[in-house]
């Protein structure tokens, strides 16, 4: 027996292609020249290209990068970082651990000190380079305290070494929102001061750029639990959904990586009506987008006789898309909500179908006080989960149209 029946490996080629081009949904998984083929510039993009102008002109800048799970902001990091490297400028990727700011501050110093070894340096730098490695990198080990405005202050230091020594560097601190991944309100503390430290002193140093990459809740709650970490960042670039036209485009930079031939038009086998919905029930979220229209194709190829993806691919896509959107979605949720919010929602989409759905309902159901129910539901729609109607003086509650289909497991597309 045989698994050929069903790969089909040529499959593809009835649409000019030689593969499935939405496979590789996150940065993690494409190769940096992928990742810069199909990037689609945007208004963001052109202040994160004018900072880096700044940097590679003799300036300094410190950059946050704020966007949801999928929306670009490991894609942008990836191409900061090349453009960097084209001018002969040095990355230091650190990304953040979860938990305690020793481990925080092990990390820092060690995606930097390593690499900054590595550089003609005098014997005098590299020696006090080495001596911070060595001492945070034992921190833990030894039983010592934590000093954030020492560690902050040395890191700080590292980079001014070697912006004497004329070099152009680029600091790219990602997935800072597992700083609040701890529930101790003084570690958090601690994390932010050790930032606001190192941002404090790197401000305007010659070539060197600093960029943060945070989810916007985490940014939030910087702002609320240390503003100061806020005031030393020159540009906040915040990621807006992904409007049609460049969800279009996108498409087309996917399709032609894996062309074979030449097409009809450079959206074959798609049509833009097919992206726009697929764009609009995947809430305007880039890698929610891919998700879709991967598996929108395979339920086209399957299809007798198909000639283009029509919307009721698209359909029976999303529903195959349930299992990877779900945990994509359950993610971000975890992020953004309580246990108590978040089995509230799921409550809604599992036993009511996602609505509509009176406060009264859930109360009983839940067994909660009807206040309380209300507080959760609001502040649910409030943030975008769910939509609000009227019927007489009540007020019903459901979920989007994404949330239904993937937890409530309804066909709703085409209708």
């Amino acid at each position: 027996m045989s698994y050929d029946i069903l790969i089909k490996k040529d499959k593809y080629k009835q649409f000019f292609l030689k593969g499935n081009p939405f496979v590789k949904t996150s940065a993690e998984a494409m190769t940096e020249e992928e990742i810069l083929e199909t990037l689609v510039f945007t208004a963001e993009d052109e202040s994160i290209a004018t900072n880096i102008d700044i940097v590679l002109s003799g300036g300094g800048a410190t950059l946050s990068l704020v966007g949801d799970y999928g929306t670009g902001k490991s894609v942008r990091a990836i191409a900061i970082a090349d453009t960097f490297k084209k001018h002969e400028g040095i990355v230091f990727l650190c990304k953040v651990p979860s938990g305690d700011p020793m481990r925080y501050a092990k990390a820092l110093f060690e995606s930097v000190c390593p690499e900054a070894l590595s550089l003609e340096l005098s014997v005098e730098d590299k020696d006090f380079i080495f001596e911070i490695r060595d001492y945070y990198k034992n921190l833990a080990i030894k039983n010592l305290e934590l000093n954030s405005h020492k560690a902050g202050k040395d890191l700080a230091s590292v980079f001014s070494i070697l912006s004497n020594n004329d070099y152009s560097t680029c600091f790219i601190i990602d997935e800072f929102e597992e700083l609040a991944s701890t529930a101790n309100e003084k570690e958090i503390r601690e994390a932010y001061t050790l930032t606001r430290e190192y941002l404090s002193r790197v401000h305007g140093l010659r070539k060197h750029l600093t960029v943060i990459c945070s989810s916007p809740k985490s940014w939030q709650r910087v702002k609320e639990v240390h503003p100061a970490v806020i005031s030393r960042i020159m540009a906040e670039i915040e990621f807006e959904d992904l409007d049609d036209h460049a969800a279009i485009e996108l498409v087309k930079k996917r399709l032609k990586i894996y062309r074979e031939n030449n097409p009809p038009d450079s959206l074959f086998p798609f049509t833009k009506e097919v992206i726009e919905k697929a764009n609009e029930v995947a809430y305007r979220n880039p890698r929610y987008l891919l998700v879709i229209l991967r598996s929108t194709l395979e339920a086209a190829l399957k299809r007798v006789d198909s000639q283009r993806i029509e919307l009721q691919d698209l359909d029976t896509g999303i529903r195959l898309a349930r299992g990877k959107l779900s945990t994509s979605i359950l993610k971000r949720m975890k992020e953004e909500l309580t246990t108590r919010e978040l089995d509230i929602f799921l409550k809604i989409c599992e036993k009511y179908g996602g609505g509509p759905v009176f406060a009264s309902q859930l109360a009983e159901t839940l067994d909660i006080d009807q206040g309380n129910i209300s507080r959760y539901l609001n502040k649910l729609a409030k943030i975008g989960y769910l939509i609000q109607s009227r019927e007489g003086q009540k007020v019903l509650f459901e979920a989007k149209e994404l949330y239904k289909v993937v937890f409530a497991k309804k066909k709703l597309i085409l209708e």
